[in-house]
């Protein structure tokens, strides 16, 4: 084992993906010291390792997978390079401003106190409004944070609006 490479194998078959380190504490039958780490779920048993002559006595579970990903998540939403800001603004203005429509839409067509034709026609012609404006405005806010922070806002506010207008109908 050359130490700080990758190595794959299968334990319980399933695929795990380890590195070995130095560290105090981890040994294999040959003496060398080693420290692994899984690429696998959290719920899964820690359990020795047999790889080729080497036997890993412990392996550690990893249990930060969330918090880890919760912590690349809040990295990439403050990054500031054009690349990673233009990409989170693309994703916002397809799927944000997509929701955005649809919620607007929706609240609008169990609110309006049209007669039914009116108000089918009204919101069948409202997306041709909306969606653009929300692409404008997601490209002019001031940050990818900013415009998705915008975007999911108005979406959950028309959302809970067209809820209450559902139930009070």
């Amino acid at each position: 084992m050359t130490l700080g490479a990758r190595y794959k194998t299968t334990v319980n078959k399933v695929p795990v993906t380890f590195r070995a380190n130095v560290e105090n504490g981890w040994t294999n039958t040959i003496g060398q010291v080693f420290s692994v780490t899984r690429i696998m779920p959290p719920w899964a048993v820690p359990v020795p390792l047999i790889i080729g002559s080497c036997i890993i006595r412990q392996v550690s579970a990893m249990n930060t997978v969330i918090p880890s990903f919760i912590q690349w998540l809040k990295q990439t939403l403050t990054a500031t390079d054009k690349t990673t800001q233009t990409s989170l603004r693309i994703l916002a203005a397809g799927f944000g401003g997509y929701a955005l429509t649809t919620s607007v839409q929706a609240a609008l067509a169990l609110l309006l106190p049209w007669p039914k034709v009116d108000t089918l026609f009204f919101c069948a012609l409202l997306p041709a409004l909306i969606y653009p404006a929300a692409l404008l405005w997601i490209f002019a806010a001031p940050s990818a944070q900013h415009a998705w922070r915008g975007v999911l806002t108005g979406t959950l506010f028309c959302g809970i609006l067209a809820l209450i207008a559902a139930w009070l109908r």
